[in-house]
């Protein structure tokens, strides 16, 4: 069976060009190709394939069975489970605002069990040894610690439960989404209708409910919803984590967060905004322009990011939206690291934008990113975007790990602005012992980079499936870059050409 999986990914990968190619007629198109994933379950139904996970035990472990009978039963049963103040619940939320949070709460508790049950058996010594050497290499670049306490990986954890625990919360918010919408149309008041003393309603830490104003969201919760307005998320908003690798971990199960509409800011440190470190995290953002930014200078570990296992989404469904995490850089030329669709040690990070004209401004290792055995992907559907970032970037696979960016239509900008002594390695579809792919669908595109970048690979091992296969086949295993337009007309700085195929290394480009 795993043989299976790891042949799966295998195709998968190798087959993505003529899959997509073959979408578009063999002309080129103004709309977008069929091939590429078009919203949040296409997304991470690809991004648990790539990770080597069987789609049918994540599926079919992620239902949370029959609902519960009212909101407060549905309160109780997870705060009992939790070890969470069992307070009363609030007069007034019923009809569809209490459906709707009967669906996440539920969903909650079955995403909390889950993840109790995959890391009950879980290797605590090998996973604080992990993260001590994580720790280390990012403090002094000395990677080759890392490279031997990661070994096999995590021995014990059951990454398939973690996977399903982060498809029951992304489900749930979706389904949960339409009640809520329809309690806020019926309502006749800024609050539903109902009186309450403050904007933002809080049970202990599992839930945070807030108004259709301009409200605050502040603190750490398994739950935060809010229900519109123009809002400023300054808590967890949708992240989790055991205190593994960062301190900073707040050491939820579990967490999802939940905004149907508002020009919204979201702004945290780190390990935020749609994370999992050894956990599920779930950020959904369903309408408005927002702004996601990370403060923290350098590693900031967020906007869709897994690791030691875990599984971080973070979904915008539609605006123009900016992706943001700090300027300025250390004495290596280096910023922000690990955001954007980062997956590391295991995990799976994601982020998808499915409408408007983005800007992602990124750092080093951000926008499509996977290292030592992990996937991380960037999806975004529509729309006039802009990628910026300094280097190990936009579809880059390091360490074993897959790292994909995937465009579906729109005239795109992407940007690699590493310095000069850094002009090696850079990204847009690379590899460095890992596998990386960029792939833009359609659209009038410019790709800008200053190093080894747009379709290059070396060295190492390749994303750990593949890398398995080949050592049991005793066939060579590098690293593997791919970068594919399949609509133009488009400008490389590289190598590469419209109408074009080109190698660099172990690497490919392919222009239709």
């Amino acid at each position: 069976m795993v043989l299976v999986v790891r042949l799966r990914v295998v195709v998968l990968f190798l087959m993505l060009p003529v899959l997509l190619a073959g979408s578009l007629g063999g002309s080129v198109s103004s709309e977008a190709p069929t091939g590429l994933p078009t919203g949040p379950h296409e997304a991470l139904s690809l991004a648990v394939v790539a990770a080597g996970l069987p789609l049918e035990g994540v599926i079919g472990r992620a239902d949370p069975g029959p609902p519960s009978v009212d909101l407060e039963s549905a309160y109780g049963r997870l705060a009992t489970l939790v070890g969470a103040e069992r307070e009363p619940v609030w007069d007034g939320l019923d009809g569809d605002l209490e459906r709707g949070l009967v669906i996440l709460l539920d969903a909650m508790h079955h995403a909390v069990s889950l993840q109790q049950g995959a890391v009950a058996a879980m290797d605590l010594v090998s996973a604080e040894a992990v993260a001590e050497a994580y720790r280390t290499w990012r403090h002094d670049g000395m990677r080759e610690g890392l490279l031997s306490a990661w070994g096999d990986g995590l021995p014990g954890l059951d990454r398939t439960a973690v996977a399903a625990a982060a498809w029951t919360l992304l489900d749930a918010g979706l389904r949960a989404a339409p009640h809520l919408e329809r309690a806020v149309d019926e309502a006749t008041a800024p609050f539903l209708g109902v009186a309450f003393a403050a904007s933002c309603l809080q049970a202990d830490f599992i839930l945070l409910l807030c108004s259709t104003g301009d409200d605050t969201l502040e603190g750490d919760h398994l739950l935060q919803v809010d229900l519109g307005g123009d809002d400023l998320h300054l808590g967890n908003s949708g992240g989790s984590g055991l205190p593994l690798l960062w301190p900073t971990a707040n050491g939820l199960p579990a967490a999802v967060s939940l905004d149907l509409s508002g020009a919204d800011v979201y702004r945290a440190a780190g390990s935020a905004i749609g994370v999992g470190s050894t956990t599920p995290g779930v950020l959904i953002d369903l309408l408005g322009d927002d702004h996601y930014e990370a403060t923290d200078r350098f590693f900031t570990f967020t906007q869709g990011a897994g690791n030691l296992g875990g599984v971080g989404v973070l979904f915008d469904a539609d605006g123009s939206d900016a992706y943001v995490v700090a300027e300025g850089r250390d004495a290596n030329g280096d910023t922000a690291w690990d955001s954007q669709g980062f997956g590391i040690l295991g995990g799976i990070g994601l982020l998808i934008d499915t409408l408007g004209n983005d800007g992602y401004l990124g750092g080093t290792m951000s926008m499509g990113v996977g290292d030592f055995d992990a996937v991380g992907m960037l999806v975004d559907t529509s729309g006039r975007d802009d990628y910026s970032a300094v280097r190990w970037s936009q579809g880059f696979g390091d360490g074993g790990g897959l790292g994909l960016l995937l465009d579906s239509i729109g005239d795109d900008d992407y940007t690699l602005s590493g310095p000069g002594d850094l002009d090696g390695l850079q990204g847009q579809g690379a590899g460095l012992g890992g596998l990386g792919a960029l792939v833009d669908g359609a659209g009038i595109d410019r790709y800008t980079a200053s190093g080894q970048a747009q379709g290059w690979g070396t060295g190492g091992k390749a994303f750990k499936p593949v890398d398995d296969l080949l050592v049991l086949l005793g066939l060579p295993h590098p690293g593997a870059g791919l970068l594919v337009d399949l609509g133009g007309p488009d400008s490389y700085s590289g190598p590469g050409g419209d109408s074009q195929a080109w190698t660099q290394g172990t690497g490919v480009g392919v222009d239709v």
